[in-house]
């Protein structure tokens, strides 16, 4: 086993910023390839006759996928490798999305998103668990936020690139090349602020339990984000949009923030006394 670095970093810094370079990179990609069907939601309903509530479908099966088997798979990464298995998740997750371009009507599609669900279900966990070791308490709420940058950000060029390519040479070449302004100008800040509770609410779920335990920990994290959100959110705003109009659907999500700004709230009343109750030990790195 390799020493700690110095400063509180496990390895040398600059090497843990490396690492920590290459997981933003795929976690960029990870949002790309999740969302770039968003853009050609258009192009499927011409095609393939689809309304709104099935075009949530498909975004939400990635998302069932992973609040499926995040949790199975971050007690893998806990007790197996952390590195392996982030490696072996971004090619599933990208075999998949270019499986998608060959897809033939709305059920193989499912299914091929799906498959890029499971491919990234245990990205996120294993990707915190291993920055939260590699860099010191201190830091770690800064580098998770810079890390969790990539969600907004990979989903906006996701869907930028997928429309673009989408129009130029087919909606087919944007699954396999991915593996109004001012109206997206908003939607796009929207999403960013939407993301900033990511850097302090994900370092409490490494902070307050037991560093072999961090994968694990943030499974449940992504299990309820996604169950509650990511995966049902597409199909009620769908819903709404079918039967009531996209501005009735928008503008009955944007409360749901709010809902959540009360339960963080109330969440960070305990932090100190949890953080005070988790036991210390020295972090060592594989060979």
């Amino acid at each position: 086993m390799k020493a700690a670095g110095s400063e509180g970093y496990l390895l040398s810094k600059s090497y843990s910023y490396y690492v920590f370079a290459l997981l933003f990179l795929l976690y960029l990609f990870d949002c790309m390839d999740r969302l770039v069907v968003v853009a050609l939601f258009p192009f499927l309903q011409r095609d393939w006759g689809l309304t709104d509530t099935l075009c949530g479908l498909l975004v939400s099966a990635v998302y069932w996928t992973i609040v499926l088997f995040s949790f199975p798979v971050s007690i893998l990464i806990d007790r197996w490798s952390r590195r392996k298995s982030i490696g072996f998740m971004a090619i599933l997750w990208s075999l998949a999305t270019a499986a998608c371009a060959f897809t033939k009507n709305f059920t193989q599609l499912f299914f091929a998103r799906a498959a890029i669900g499971l491919g990234e279900a245990g990205y996120a966990p294993g990707g915190t668990a291993l920055i939260s070791a590699l860099f010191p308490e201190k830091k770690r709420a800064m580098i998770v936020g810079i890390w969790n940058a990539s969600i907004p950000f990979g989903s906006a060029l996701g869907v930028v690139l997928g429309g673009y390519i989408a129009v130029h040479w087919g909606w087919r070449h944007a699954f396999g090349l991915l593996s109004g302004a001012l109206q997206y100008g908003f939607l796009l800040v929207g999403g960013i602020t939407a993301i900033l509770f990511a850097s302090s609410a994900i370092a409490v779920t490494q902070d307050v339990v037991h560093p072999g335990l961090r994968a694990t920990s943030y499974s449940l994290c992504v299990i309820s984000m996604n169950l509650l959100g990511s995966s049902l959110g597409p199909i009620f705003t769908g819903y709404l949009s079918d039967r009531y109009g996209i501005g009735t659907a928008l503008t009955v999500v944007s409360f749901f923030p709010l809902v959540a700004c009360v339960l963080f709230f109330i969440g960070s009343l305990y932090y100190e006394r949890d953080l005070a109750r988790v036991e210390r030990i020295a972090l060592s790195v594989e060979e």
